[in-house]
């Protein structure tokens, strides 16, 4: 548990609100990630709905966000929740593709838990969605599995890359939240095309992270 580096739901100097859905939430990266951004902007962040099977990581989410924190995916409850999210993330199960694992992809249960992904998707239509995996899940192995997660988002109304978008810990600056881990992710960003627009693109880029990741030798951390 740490400090809070940033005012939550009672912040009433916040302008207004980015409001987001937070699914196999962790203690709250995405969550932290979207506040600093909002500060920048004098936005704070509401959360509509938190999902997160850990009971520890959900008591810690809870005291640094102050929120709400509900358990098994499989059995959140949207009822009572009437705003439009803006944003929704999910760091969702990376076992089923992981090399460290069996690789049985959506052949297991957690495996097909992106479902339950797609269908808040669906209801909430956010403007900006953010998935996180393993690396692996664009592999040989798991190509299938990658197109169907890409081309169930585009059924859903958005445009995002096929192309993968890797990303370390340690190739991105201090300033930008960087550290001396490599941990290889894959991170899905998709927007929503607005109501009347047609996507005239096949593909789209990857998001363009240079500015976060130039003028920084990864090799020059200072451990200490």
């Amino acid at each position: 548990i740490k400090e809070k580096p940033y005012v939550e739901e009672g912040d009433r100097t916040a302008r207004s609100k980015v409001k987001i859905v937070d699914l196999f939430a962790g203690i709250g990266g995405f969550h932290y990630g979207i506040g600093a951004a909002a500060a920048k902007i004098n936005k704070g962040v509401k959360a509509l709905l938190v999902s997160e099977l850990d009971s520890n990581c959900r008591a810690t989410y809870s005291f640094n966000h102050n929120c709400e924190v509900q358990g098994d995916i499989n059995k959140v409850s949207l009822r009572g929740i009437t705003e439009t999210a803006d944003i929704v993330t999910a760091g969702f199960p990376c076992q089923p593709f992981s090399k460290s694992g069996k690789q049985m992809g959506m052949e297991e249960t957690r495996g097909t838990l992106f479902w339950n992904i797609a269908k808040i998707i669906e209801t909430h239509k956010p403007s900006i969605v953010l998935l996180e995996n393993v690396r692996n899940i664009t592999g040989p192995r798991h190509m299938h599995e990658w197109e169907v997660i890409i081309q169930t988002l585009r059924d859903l109304g958005y445009r995002v890359s096929e192309d993968p978008h890797v990303v370390s810990p340690h190739l991105i600056k201090p300033e930008f939240g960087g550290r001396p881990q490599v941990r290889n992710r894959v991170f899905i960003a998709a927007t929503l095309i607005p109501k009347g627009k047609r996507d005239r693109s096949a593909d789209v880029d990857v998001p363009n992270l240079e500015s976060v990741m130039m003028g920084w030798d990864p090799q020059k951390w200072n451990l200490e």
